[in-house]
């Protein structure tokens, strides 16, 4: 549980820190007509390649290989494809939800205030 709280309050500190650097381009997107739901998917879509990154990196597909990975499984298999499933999923998930409280802020972007930001 310590290494998904870990995992969450650091997508979500990259993200508010990514949203916080790019206010004016969001700014100028906000003020040239982008949606609120374009601007959602800019910041969710840089959020999603990290995330793919890490889960690459991450879950290696030769858990349970290793000797002292095997004690750490209780039922599950070396290569058991339920068990990378749903540790990809639920990484996704919480990346997703992590991200997700930046990019609504971003939303929020006034255009002449990012202007005037610098």
């Amino acid at each position: 549980m310590l290494a998904i709280v870990l995992a969450a309050t650091g997508i979500h500190g990259l993200a508010a820190y990514a949203v916080s650097r790019r206010t004016r381009e969001i700014g100028v997107r906000m003020a040239l007509g982008a949606q609120p739901i374009q601007v959602v998917r800019l910041v969710l879509g840089k959020d999603d390649v990290a995330a793919r990154l890490g889960l690459g990196r991450g879950v290696d597909p030769r858990f349970g290989s290793r000797p002292s990975d095997r004690q750490c499984r209780l039922w599950a298999q070396p290569r058991d494809p339920l068990v990378l499933l749903s540790v990809w999923g639920s990484i996704a998930l919480i990346a997703f939800s992590a991200a997700w409280s930046p990019a609504r802020r971003a939303t929020r972007v006034d255009p002449l205030v990012a202007l005037r930001y610098e």
